[in-house]
């Protein structure tokens, strides 16, 4: 029996619902037997936690070997030929200790490799059901020639893309089968899911994925399996991740030319419509861009600046991309909420709200002038009863651009939730979480003049501010929205040596 648990509470980490891992694969898996080698199972976490898989049916295979930490089956000798069914439990545990807030109450979960228990208590538990099927062995296992191998612009297994809601989404990948011609990929995706299969040259055939996701994906991390089907073999099997958002990812338009030693990019300034270019960089930040009149550039070697490689098949994919920041001179702050509690976990059950619903709740509330990247306020200083000393507070912010009417910040205090009105959220960026604390209320000694006139005075911890007997917040905007990623095209002929995306 296959059985799902997912912990649904809310996560002190990212303030959202726990979400569970994200696997698949393809239906049917076939390997030569003298071709099996290894395995590599999707294992992906959405809240970016580590994923650790539970075979419970891998001792009924002999030769058989796990990895538990990442998801790979490998053999230590041969396998029989035939079926061979496993079943797996991926477990997703974090990667720091966080509570979560439910219904029960809060529990508690620590990483794996930190906790004394036995058997940890994992955030999911989500099965995993596939088969693979040892076939006959075959005269060479080299990719390409018996069993096919996969060519660029194919995606890597692991890869995650971006889709929009309602926009068409186009995976291309391409095989290449020297002995067999490629009749079918084999696909696991969404069940709307289109496929078109193009005939190439040289053993070459092309298969087309478009998927338009619907509302009802939104938000969803989406895997996608596929493998390349000849008569007497199949490719390796790779899986990828589709996120779903609202909007589609902007992309610019570039070229990129590759040397021996070094790659150029050109990204045209017209496809960067409302985008800063002199906030514009590469993925590591010391490696400077330069420009012209219709194009931003960029050089850079083959090991600097952050570039990556990565091998695709056919081709060694070295990867850089260009990132873009908004000027903070052009956004503003709104402080939605901000809520005290006696500990660092802002899901307490007790409480004190002083601003909510960007309405301000307490009466000593002095919120003083700033320009609008900055919102500091004080509260008179205080302390809750029962024995606790220290003061937590968490604030939930939103930045907007500067000018807009109908974003969250311009529409201010909302103490009746009928007065909502539609948003423009492609202005604003989602609700970001600001702690400050602990701000600790102790007794000082009869040297101090402060206490001799009022009988004590506040002690607060570095990182937060106290005055005349008031908490002193500062919130204030540190970095703008990640608005832009470009990355490779084609360069001509065999100086490709970027992957398209």
């Amino acid at each position: 029996m296959l059985r799902s648990l997912v912990d649904t509470g809310r996560r002190s980490d990212t303030r959202t619902t726990n979400r569970s891992p994200v696997s698949a694969t393809i239906p049917n898996i076939r390997v030569p037997q003298n071709c099996f080698q290894s395995l590599h199972l999707l294992v992906y976490d959405p809240d970016g936690d580590d994923v650790r898989c539970k075979c419970q049916s891998c001792h009924r295979h002999p030769n058989i070997l796990l990895d538990e930490d990442s998801c790979t089956l490998s053999s230590n000798g041969t396998l029989d030929l035939g079926l061979h069914v496993f079943e797996f439990t991926l477990e997703d545990y974090p990667a720091s200790n966080i509570t979560l807030m439910n219904g029960d109450g809060i529990s508690f979960r620590n990483p794996y490799n930190q906790t004394a228990s036995a058997n940890p208590a994992p955030l999911s538990q989500v099965p995993l059901q596939f088969g693979v099927e040892i076939q006959t062995p075959v005269h060479s296992c080299e990719p390409g020639v018996i069993r096919p191998s996969f060519l660029t612009p194919t995606p890597l297994h692991g890869d995650v893309q971006h889709a929009a809601v309602g926009c068409v989404h186009t995976i291309t990948i391409r095989a290449q089968s020297l002995g067999h011609s490629t009749f079918d990929f084999q696909v696991s995706g969404p069940w709307n899911m289109s496929k078109t299969l193009r005939n190439a040259s040289q053993g070459i055939t092309e298969a087309t994925l478009t998927w338009t996701p619907q509302e009802s994906d939104l938000h969803h991390h989406v895997p996608v399996c596929f493998a390349a089907e000849t008569i007497q073999s199949q490719s390796e099997m790779r899986c990828i991740v589709i996120a779903v958002a609202k909007l589609r990812v902007l992309s610019g338009e570039a070229e990129v030319f590759c040397e021996d030693n070094s790659i150029s990019i050109a990204v045209s300034k017209a496809s960067l419509k409302g985008i800063d270019q002199n906030w514009l960089q590469l993925r590591d930040p010391t490696c400077s861009l330069t420009s012209n009149d219709t194009h931003i550039l960029g050089t850079m070697s083959l090991n600097t600046c952050g570039t990556r490689m990565e091998d695709s098949g056919d081709f060694l994919v070295f990867k850089n991309e260009i990132n873009s920041f908004e000027d903070p001179n052009k956004v503003r702050i709104f402080v939605e909420s901000c809520r005290a509690t006696p500990d660092d976990n802002p899901y307490s059950a007790l409480f004190y709200d002083i601003i909510k619903e960007g309405c301000i709740m307490d009466d000593t509330v002095e919120v003083y002038p700033s320009d609008p990247r900055t919102y500091d306020f004080g509260i008179h200083a205080f302390k809750f009863t029962g024995g606790y000393n220290e003061v937590y507070i968490t604030c939930s912010v939103i930045l907007c651009a500067e000018g807009n009417s109908n974003s969250r910040c311009a529409q201010g205090c909302l103490r009746e939730p009928s007065h909502k009105r539609r948003r423009d959220v492609s202005k604003e960026t989602a609700r970001h979480y600001i702690k400050q604390g602990p701000f600790r209320v102790v007794r000082q000694t009869q040297h101090s003049a402060a206490a001799s006139e009022n009988g004590g005075s506040l002690h607060v911890s570095a990182g937060t501010g106290v005055f005349a007997g008031l908490f002193i917040i500062s919130i204030a905007v540190m970095v703008g929205f990640l608005v832009y990623k470009a990355k490779k095209t084609r360069a001509p002929d065999r100086m490709y040596l970027m992957s398209n995306f």
